[in-house]
């Protein structure tokens, strides 16, 4: 977030991992939104991921051996923090796309920067390390971006659906939603009154929003 001219706020959305590449990229002033109560008795939340984008699928129709195969190499991908399948999947080659500091630190060359950052952030798709905070040459950064975690932590709501499954919502949320977004950005731009928002709500659930819910409690419930 900067302030930008006549006073307003720049602002971008972005998930953490992106967040941590982004740093490692630009020079500029990074900062978090931590949400706040705007009023009395408002307690703030922090929607927390799934901890994942997604999975990596093999086909049952692959032999034994290729199934092996993959599976090995997704391991590979999935190598953690500080082994040296992590050290090139992140950072490339020594002397090429990497260089180390006096003490030891890694520093990205310009090769590095066009190659390795971009490379590693596709393969992170098929299978990554749990997340890591490590920024060379910005230890202070890295320690502010650990505390600004902790206290988006203490805010967390995790979605109770995570892990089941909804037919309608299948079929439907992404039109649905895509209908209250809109007119919560309406309504936050002043285009439209808070009412429109309540009665985007109320198409929400009549059009397949109430039916979300009844299939994501009948999963939860085991039924």
């Amino acid at each position: 977030m900067e302030k930008v001219a006549q006073g307003s706020l720049g602002a971008y959305v972005q998930s953490f991992p992106s967040f941590l590449t982004d740093v490692k990229t630009y020079d500029f002033p990074f900062g978090v939104i931590v949400p706040f109560a705007g009023k009395a008795g408002v307690t703030p939340a922090y929607t927390l991921g799934y901890g994942s984008v997604g999975y990596t699928a093999i086909s049952k129709k692959a032999d034994t051996k290729r199934v092996e195969m993959l599976l090995r190499v997704l391991d590979y991908l999935a190598a953690p923090f500080g082994t040296e399948e992590r050290l090139f999947l992140d950072n490339g080659i020594e002397g090429t796309h990497y260089t180390r500091t006096s003490n030891g630190d890694i520093k990205l060359t310009a090769k590095g920067n066009a190659e390795a950052v971009t490379t590693a952030m596709p393969l992170a798709f098929l299978a990554n390390t749990p997340e890591y905070i490590y920024l060379p040459g910005k230890s202070e950064l890295a320690s502010k971006i650990h505390g600004w975690q902790e206290e988006l932590l203490k805010l967390g709501k995790a979605n109770p659906t995570s892990g089941h499954f909804s037919d309608t919502s299948t079929k439907k949320s992404a039109s649905i939603g895509t209908a209250v977004s809109d007119t919560v950005l309406d309504v936050v731009a002043g285009r439209k009154p808070i009412s429109a928002f309540q009665d985007q709500v109320k198409k929400w659930r009549s059009g397949g929003g109430d039916q979300m819910r009844a299939e994501y409690e009948a999963s939860i419930a085991g039924k």
